[in-house]
């Protein structure tokens, strides 16, 4: 759903930000968190930029990373019925 989302968007690059998805000020602040109080029906999977941060293929594919963020292409080419 994020990739296809992003591929109509008509995005090549998406930058993935560590802190957003690991940051948490306090208990329940983490931005992953905060999308289960919103999304309810996705609140038992694991968190997308969780995914992305350790396995991007087949969606996207690394270009760049540091201790920071990481740069990853779209992969526009993706075929979902082969991935089920």
């Amino acid at each position: 759903m994020v990739h296809k989302t992003l591929v109509d968007m008509d995005l090549d690059y998406f930058i993935l930000e560590d802190s957003w998805c690991v940051r948490k000020t306090r208990d329940g602040c983490a931005l992953p968190q905060v999308y289960d109080l919103e999304d309810t029906e996705f609140r038992q999977n694991k968190p997308v930029c969780e995914i992305l941060r350790t396995k991007p293929a087949p969606y996207f594919k690394e270009i760049f990373k540091n201790q920071h963020y990481t740069i990853l292409k779209l992969n526009k080419k993706v075929d979902y019925a082969k991935l089920k």
